[in-house]
């Protein structure tokens, strides 16, 4: 059961789900202390049975040190955590899921089921996947109801999908013999993106490899002015 401000009495002996936990901390942390909770409008408190998980796309010892989020409250959650990483970084998965949902929407509206090439594939598994699963998902709904070819190739994908990664693979980079200054190289290289992204943190972020929110993390750690220092 997903559950966003509304109180713990319709999950009592279920499983709650929430995945909106910064803006519930101070009342999500005492219900994780005493399992109690005060419904709108109700002078005494009640309590109730059951079980939370938490889920989250931010880097959490990154947010907690930022302040974003309590520290009290991530350790009493954090009892078991299962770390799943991004779909770019599962690109076995792919094919996988691209079956799956394929087959799915062409059971949804009654058509044949949709098949994507190999070489299709293969672009696909070098995307970056912002939109995570649920981009490949609605690829998954727009390739089934917007072709009347059943067989997708590299051209029938939307034009974004098409591009290929301009990311710069380094394999191995040499330390100079009279080492660096790595801070300055980081700083740098955030200066660097973020000029190259004209102050988007979406987009440097994804040309750096990191997520928003450890992008974020860099730019407050080392006092950096998107607007007035990097544009």
């Amino acid at each position: 059961m997903k559950i966003g401000r509304k109180d713990f009495r319709a999950a009592k002996f279920s499983l709650a789900f929430s995945d909106s936990l910064l803006v519930l901390q101070a009342k999500l942390l005492r219900f994780v202390q005493n399992r109690e909770y005060l419904p709108v409008g109700a002078a005494n408190t009640c309590t109730a049975d059951v079980r939370i998980i938490a889920a989250t796309n931010a880097v959490m010892p990154e947010i907690i040190e930022l302040g974003l989020f309590r520290a009290d409250l991530y350790y009493r959650l954090s009892v078991f955590v299962v770390d799943m990483p991004p779909l770019r970084e599962r690109t076995e998965d792919i094919g996988l899921l691209l079956d799956y949902y394929l087959r799915q929407f062409a059971a949804k509206y009654s058509l044949r089921t949709t098949v994507i090439k190999p070489e299709a594939i293969e672009v696909l598994e070098e995307y970056a996947w912002p939109g995570n699963i649920r981009e490949l998902r609605n690829l998954c709904e727009f390739l089934t109801i917007s072709k009347f070819r059943r067989l997708i190739g590299i051209n029938d994908l939307p034009a974004h999908y098409r591009k290929t990664s301009s990311r710069c693979k380094v394999l191995y980079l040499e330390l100079p013999e009279e080492g660096l200054d790595w801070y300055q190289l980081e700083q740098s290289l955030l200066r660097q993106a973020l000029a190259a992204a004209e102050g988007s943190v979406s987009q440097a972020a994804d040309l750096l490899g990191l997520t928003r929110h450890a992008l974020y993390y860099r730019i407050k750690k080392w006092g950096l002015n998107v607007d007035a220092d990097l544009i």
